[in-house]
């Protein structure tokens, strides 16, 4: 789940800092989406 170290790595490489936190904020873990749909499906 999420980022290792490898793929921040080659994204750094073309994305700006700045970036890359806009799109850490933006994120969402997986596990909890799929947590929550199930709560609300049940």
């Amino acid at each position: 789940m999420g980022f290792n170290n490898k793929d921040f790595d080659k994204a750094s490489k073309v994305v700006s800092e700045t970036q890359l936190y806009k799109q850490a904020g933006n994120s969402i873990v997986v596990d909890v989406l799929e947590k929550i749909f199930t709560a609300m499906f049940e």
